[in-house]
């Protein structure tokens, strides 16, 4: 049984090593571009942590008006609570905030 298999496609043997060739090749390379990817980002993270500027103190105004939160959940990019002035933010500012 095996020799009449080996008669036949005995031309062919060199089919299924190409395919397990491109197929490692195919892993080594993604793996690769995987690490390099990585190595990149830990370079800008670890360039963004020594360009952090120290932010000079603001000076606020006290205000009277009342103030308060909304929890935005939904079809928004960014859902979360946000703070709120009642007096001075609309809906569709804090919308905005959150990504709609």
């Amino acid at each position: 049984m095996w020799r009449d298999y080996w008669q036949r496609y005995r031309r062919f043997w060199w089919v299924p090593c190409l395919v397990i060739i491109l197929l490692s090749g195919g892993v080594f390379w993604q793996h690769s571009r995987q690490q390099r990817f990585l190595s990149t980002n830990q370079q800008l993270m670890a360039q963004s942590t020594k360009r952090k500027v120290k932010a000079k103190p603001v000076k606020q105004k006290k205000s009277v008006s009342k103030g308060g939160f909304v929890d935005i959940k939904g079809a928004v990019a960014h859902p979360g609570i946000y703070p709120i002035c009642v007096a001075k933010t609309r809906l569709f500012e804090v919308l905005k905030q959150a990504g709609m």
